[in-house]
């Protein structure tokens, strides 16, 4: 299933940006754009995948992440090349990070309970709304949004709701005389039933990745597994199936 990543259009006027190689730039998009990023921003890398896809040696990347150093953080060590995009969530989630009541932040403040230290300490610092510790059974809450048939429409609502809050904070423009208004307003109709569109199939791929992050977690523990995390994993698996068969119905 391809997940959809918001890039700024600001990314090739930026001045450190400008100062990469061709190479280098290409690296960054490969971080970006990769599969395997989960909704943190945080990406593990893979040499033989980045060398495979790119042509390019895992160097260039690493010299690409050092010319960034306002817009990303890593490390490379014995566990391996680890990436973090430290203003990922505001462009995929916009505001909505912010806002403990709803099931995006929910789902950040797991995903990040379990993150390595370096990656906690970035984020909290870098938004607010995160710092806030997950409330009590907010994990076991969070796995009902992602199992629960209810959740990819409450993602959706809160992102509509996010999205639509940016825009209206943007002065309109002044309409027409007589029919040039109305034209607008209908204008304005489409692209706000676009944007929640678009925020329905973002929630379903934000569930999609939340769900094989936790796929991921669960398959490592191998027999160390409880019995609700076996419970869960096969959950997880039904649920991630469903999610995949929609996908390749077109219904999102």
């Amino acid at each position: 299933m391809s997940l959809v990543t918001k890039i700024s259009s600001g990314f090739w006027s930026d001045e450190d940006v400008g100062a990469l190689s061709p190479e280098q730039k290409l690296a960054v998009l490969w971080v970006l754009t990769n599969r395997d990023m989960n909704n943190l921003g945080y990406l593990k890398i893979s040499k033989r995948q980045f060398e495979f896809d790119t042509g390019m040696s895992i160097q260039t990347l690493e010299a690409a992440m050092k010319g960034l150093p306002r817009g990303f953080l890593f490390r490379n060590d014995e566990a391996g090349m680890r990436v973090l995009s430290v203003n990922f969530i505001y462009y995929q989630f916009s505001d909505a990070v912010n806002n403990p009541a709803n099931n995006v932040h929910r789902h950040l403040r797991v995903l990040l309970e379990h993150a390595e230290s370096w990656v906690r300490k970035a984020l909290e610092g870098r938004y607010k709304g995160l710092r806030s510790p997950l409330q009590k059974g907010g994990e076991k809450l969070a796995a009902k949004l992602l199992l629960g048939s209810s959740s990819g429409k409450s993602l959706a609502r809160d992102q509509s709701r996010a999205e639509q809050s940016r825009a209206e904070q943007s002065p309109p423009e002044e309409g027409g005389e007589g029919g040039e208004g109305t034209a607008e307003a209908g204008a304005g109709a489409v692209a706000g039933a676009a944007r929640v569109d678009g925020a329905a199939v973002r929630a379903s791929q934000v569930r999609y990745a939340a769900l094989r992050d936790r796929l991921r977690e669960l398959e490592g523990k191998g027999g160390d597994r409880t019995r609700e995390e076996c419970e869960e994993l096969r959950r997880v698996r039904q649920a991630l199936a469903k999610l995949q068969a929609a996908q390749r119905e077109g219904r999102f």
